[in-house]
């Protein structure tokens, strides 16, 4: 009785086995020229050009054009690849705090804003450091494009952070929900440790801060800033005071 044959498969595994490894490889070679963009821009600006970056890099238009294809591309993906684990992270630590209890703690709220971008890891990456700072300049940029940019990766959760700030304080009016979260995501991105010191402009002395020593005084504050009463019971409080006539009368 003749042997059956058996069928080879090692040809097909090895062509997998390549294709994997040439996507391994573009996939490190992308990153690689991300984590030069980051470095060029944080150092040069924004407006640096395309084959300024490639020069850093040390790789040519076609590299680039493959991963990328043009220079808002390249920024896009900059900001989508860190984006995306600031804001997971960021979305466990809300799910977190609105399932310990109802309605959530602002406390909870903040400190699931501010983590984790301010954790020992982040401010000891370059990377990352980089990435902060960009972001930082991102938002303060006019441009239409850098505007919806930051606009398209952070808008989704900061719609979930208004939400659970509602769910926290139902008394406080929306207008000034919108107004205390927009005044907490500015000194987020202007209050992120960095390597350059911080300065005491009264003395003029410096120093350097670690990230525990930047939560330990921003939390507070910003837990104190959601907490505060509305502005409507505000003028009981300063009474005929010059703030209370310029700001609070309602005439």
């Amino acid at each position: 009785m003749a042997k059956t044959a058996r069928k080879k498969a090692p040809a097909k595994r090895k062509t997998n086995n390549r294709a994997g490894q040439k996507l391994e490889r573009g996939l490190k070679t992308r990153d690689a020229i991300l984590d030069v963009a980051e470095d060029v821009i944080m150092n040069e600006g924004l407006g640096v050009s395309l084959r300024r970056i490639m020069v850093v890099a040390g790789v040519n238009v076609t590299s680039i054009n493959y991963h990328f294809g043009q220079r808002d591309k390249l920024i896009e993906a900059i900001v989508e690849r860190r984006s995306n684990i600031i804001n997971a992270e960021r979305l466990a630590l809300l799910d977190q705090a609105l399932h310990r209890q109802n309605p959530p703690s602002v406390a909870d709220i903040v400190a699931a804003y501010f983590e984790p971008s301010f954790h020992p890891s982040r401010i000891g990456d370059t990377g990352w450091r980089n990435y902060l700072r960009i972001l930082s300049r991102l938002s303060l940029e006019p441009g239409k494009f850098y505007r919806d940019l930051v606009h398209r990766y952070y808008n989704p959760v900061h719609l979930r952070f208004l939400d659970a700030f509602r769910r926290a304080l139902p008394d406080l009016p929306e207008e000034e929900i919108m107004w205390r979260h927009h005044l907490m995501h500015a000194i987020a991105i202007r209050a992120f440790p960095t390597p350059r010191p911080l300065s005491t402009v009264a003395t003029g002395l410096a120093r350097r801060v670690t990230p525990e020593e930047s939560l330990r005084n921003v939390l507070p504050l910003m837990i104190h800033l959601f907490a505060a009463p509305p502005l409507s019971s505000l003028e009981a409080i300063f009474g005929h005071s010059r703030f209370a006539d310029n700001y609070l009368s309602n005439k």
